[in-house]
């Protein structure tokens, strides 16, 4: 896929697929948070 997306939309896959997101969530710490605000 890499050649049909650029960087962002690339590392927005990766980081959904992964449930990195919902593992931030689960952490439920300022640190988490601030790290879910970046993407």
């Amino acid at each position: 896929q890499a050649e049909f997306l650029g960087v962002n939309e690339l590392l927005g896959q990766i980081i959904e697929s992964t449930g990195y997101v919902k593992e931030l969530e689960a952490e439920d710490t300022d640190e988490a948070r601030a790290r879910i605000r970046k993407y």
